[in-house]
């Protein structure tokens, strides 16, 4: 309901709905329902969750929106932009920084730049990867490096022998605490 609300899609909610969404944002009932929303509540947006595993599948030029549900979702903040969606770490190769269960929102029309991290698919093991992007020759995208944090897990060189593809660069971390 609050997400509704102040996304614009309920215009009058119910008189129990609006006293909790009141409540929720610190407000009175009458303010919620006469005043714009202030600028201290944060507008949210829902974006696609992928599953990493899935991603896994995907080919070349493949759509990553293609292996969604089109249920699972995750909230975030209104400046996120269009197109982004999320993914949730299944191992600790990014330990220290990343830890499994982290969400991380990619953008697959970022720039894919060196040394910011990136979702990629190694096409030899079918799988998806998120690891810091370090390419092997200026401005190559094609051929690359998947440097892990966790020293415990080797990097990934993709060229050659190694087929793979960047799915999108990383944007945000978010984490429970």
């Amino acid at each position: 309901s609050v997400y509704g609300y102040l996304k614009g899609d309920v215009d009058n909610p119910r008189g129990d709905v609006l006293r909790r969404l009141a409540s929720a944002v610190h407000m009175s009932e009458q303010a919620l329902r006469y005043d714009d929303v202030p600028a201290n509540v944060i507008a949210l947006k829902r974006i696609p969750l992928l599953d990493m595993a899935k991603l896994g599948a995907l080919k070349a030029n493949e759509d990553p929106l293609a292996q969604w549900d089109s249920v699972s979702t995750i909230t975030v903040s209104a400046d996120v932009p269009d197109g982004a969606w999320a993914v949730q770490l299944r191992d600790d190769s990014g330990e220290p920084d990343f830890k499994e269960g982290d969400i991380i929102v990619c953008d697959p029309a970022a720039d894919v730049i060196p040394g910011k991290h990136v979702v990629a698919v190694i096409l030899d093991d079918r799988q998806a990867h998120f690891a810091k992007f370090r390419p092997l020759a200026h401005r190559d995208t094609k051929r690359f490096k998947l440097v892990r944090s966790n020293e415990n897990y080797p990097d990934i060189e993709v060229s050659g022998k190694v087929k793979g593809f960047v799915l999108a660069r990383a944007i945000k971390h978010i984490r429970d605490l």
